[in-house]
This record gives structure tokens, C-alpha cells and sequence, in this order.
């Protein structure tokens, strides 16, 4: 199937920052899959980023081909478009609608993604990783240093 949410007259499935501005550089795409009637929780590769280089192309990704492991050519499987923000841990993303993707492959092209929508990524506080615990200690050892010398 082909990952790629911008296909004229086909899919047009942008995903946006909150502001309006369509999402780039620093957020990764990825399809995740699932049976029918099933959590899609089969993450598919590979991923792929978004493209940075125009107002007009953020929110858009770079189109990869991606495989669904044991789905034959012909094959209904529901998938969605998730843009992961690229910071360890950070758990943020927007998702897609699911929507049902007839697979291609053999002598058929990959499949578009046909029914996919637009999203939204919903970041805030939640989104910022928690500091390592390294980090941690150092602050503390800095801010007893900054107290003893007064």
C-alpha cells in the first residue's frame, strides 16, 4: 500500500498543527494496521517523514511504499495515518480516521489510501519527555553548588 496522503483527485488527507499550519520537520509518518473490528495496533514500515520544504508541502508526507505483513493481494485491512513527534518517549500524536484499504500487490499497483481524512496534532505539556535521570541529578548537584556559595 502506499503511504502518502496527498495523491490529486485521489487523497487529500493534510495533517495540521492546532495553529493551522500544516505539520514538518521533526514528526514522522507511520500506518498502523489491525483486523477488521480489531485495535490497530500493528505498526507497519517503513515510515516515513513529512515534507519541510514550502508552506504548501507541510503536513504532507514523502510517499514510501509499505507491506502488511501475511495480507495477500485482494485483502481488506484497516489501517490509519499516524505523524509521531520525533522526541524520545514523548508518546504525541495525531491520528487519522481508520479507514478500509483494499491491498494491491501481484500485478495490481500498491493501494491509495482512499478515505483518509485530515487530523490535527493535539500537542501540550504532555507531550515534553520527562527528564532522565541523569539530567535529574545534575540540577540538583548545580543548585546545592549555587546554595552553599551563598
Amino acid at each position: 500500500m502506499l503511504l502518502n496522503n496527498l495523491v490529486p483527485g485521489v487523497v487529500d488527507a493534510r495533517f495540521y498543527l492546532p495553529g493551522g499550519d500544516g505539520i514538518g520537520s521533526g514528526f514522522t509518518a507511520q500506518l498502523f494496521s489491525g483486523r477488521i473490528g480489531t485495535i490497530l495496533d500493528m505498526p507497519l514500515l517503513p515510515t516515513t517523514i513529512f515534507k519541510s520544504s514550502s508552506a504548501a508541502d507541510t503536513g504532507y508526507v514523502i510517499p514510501v511504499v509499505v507491506t502488511v505483513p501475511d495480507a495477500p493481494p485482494g485483502a481488506l485491512v484497516l489501517v490509519e495515518m499516524r505523524a509521531i513527534l520525533d522526541v524520545l518517549g514523548s508518546g504525541c500524536f495525531a491520528r487519522s480516521n481508520p479507514t478500509v484499504v483494499t491491498l494491491g500487490g501481484g500485478d495490481q499497483p500498491p493501494a491509495q489510501l482512499i478515505g483518509l481524512r485530515s487530523a490535527v496534532f493535539l500537542g501540550g505539556p504532555e507531550c515534553l519527555p520527562e527528564p532522565s535521570t541523569v539530567v535529574l541529578g545534575l540540577c540538583g548537584i548545580g543548585l546545592v553548588l549555587v546554595l552553599r556559595r551563598r
